[in-house]
C-alpha cells in the first residue's frame, strides 16, 4: 500500500459530494477527487484518505478537522501530493531500502 502525504490546499475538505474529479493542474496536484476517510489509528489521532478507484493508495492529510475524523466519511478533496520526509514513518508508511 502506498502512502502519501497530502497538502489540504482547501480551507477544509468538503463532506460527501457527487462530483467527477477535474483535472489537475499537474501530476502532483489533487483537485476535487472523492474518497473515503479511513482510520488508521484513531488512537493517536492517525487517519487517511483513499481517493475511490485506488484501494491501495492512502493520502495523509495534513491539518485535517476534527469534525472530518470520522472513519468510513465519504469526501471531496485536493491538495497537493508532498513527499515523505527521510526517517518519517506514520500512517502506515513503507520505505524501500
Amino acid at each position: 500500500m502506498r502512502i502519501q502525504p497530502l497538502v489540504i490546499l482547501t480551507a477544509c475538505v468538503l463532506a460527501v459530494g457527487a462530483r467527477a474529479a477535474a483535472p489537475a493542474a499537474d501530476a502532483r496536484d489533487i483537485r476535487d477527487a472523492q474518497g473515503t476517510i479511513k482510520a488508521v489509528s484513531a488512537q493517536q489521532g492517525w487517519y487517511a484518505i483513499v481517493p475511490d478507484g485506488q484501494p491501495g493508495t492512502r493520502y495523509a492529510p495534513s491539518g485535517l478537522p476534527e469534525r472530518f475524523k470520522r472513519d468510513g466519511l465519504r469526501v471531496v478533496f485536493s491538495g497537493r501530493v508532498g513527499d515523505i520526509p527521510p526517517r518519517t514513518s506514520g500512517c502506515g508508511a513503507r520505505r524501500s531500502r
